[in-house]
């Protein structure tokens, strides 16, 4: 599925709270030659909405048919409802010379590590536990309730997060969203990476 030519993948995952959508879409208006690949998902969509451009929506039965013909490059529920990201699409933007960046949770990393290896997995965290517990409590969105179910499940996040390659720690914005444009950049600056990608600078190692 990769040729040297090819673009990297960054796979971004983190506990709800800890601002992965803000970094993420700070990298994607900050950071030149990222790709978007649109999801697929059974959820209804929700106002303002577009099929296809937020989210390609299917219903249940089109998506395990997906998966059954191996057609995701990851997939796994999330509240009820099934998240995927298409295996073409994704090889569409790679192909495109661009990094492809993905804001998915730990079941999916999982499955992109194990298909590529050479995946670059983030992982964002809060300071503390205490600290994600009053960020949720602050969207007065929660009850106590969802609020104990997003704590557990954002321990498990972490738990299962152990062979990231990277570690960010939420704690200033403005840090954190620097922090993960050096990411890209230091990768998109090794050796075989550079290599791979710039005939120009391969030719200094020709002779």
């Amino acid at each position: 599925m990769r040729d040297t030519q090819s673009g990297q993948i960054f796979v971004i995952t983190a506990p709800s709270g800890t601002g992965k959508t803000t970094l993420t879409r700070d990298l994607r208006n900050t950071v030149d030659g990222l790709g978007v690949c649109i999801s697929h998902t059974t959820r209804t969509p929700r106002e303002g909405e577009v099929n296809g451009e937020s989210y390609h929506f299917v219903d249940q039965t089109t998506f395990d048919a997906m998966v059954s013909n191996g057609e995701f490059l990851e997939y796994a529920p999330n509240y009820g409802n099934a998240y995927g990201t298409s295996l073409a699409a994704a090889q569409v933007v790679l192909d495109q010379g661009l990094d492809l960046v993905l804001e998915i949770d730990w079941q999916g990393a999982q499955q992109i590590k194990a298909l590529r290896p050479d995946a670059i997995w983030i992982l964002i965290v809060p300071p503390s536990m205490e600290t994600l517990r009053q960020r949720l409590e602050s969207r007065q969105t929660e009850t106590a309730a969802t609020l104990k179910t997003r704590i557990e499940a954002a321990q498990t996040e972490i738990d299962e997060a152990k062979a990231a390659d990277y570690l960010i720690v939420n704690d200033d914005l403005d840090t954190a969203k620097q922090a993960l444009r050096s990411v890209v950049t230091a990768n998109r600056l090794r050796f075989a990476r550079m290599i791979g990608t710039k005939p120009s600078i391969a030719a200094l190692f020709s002779a």
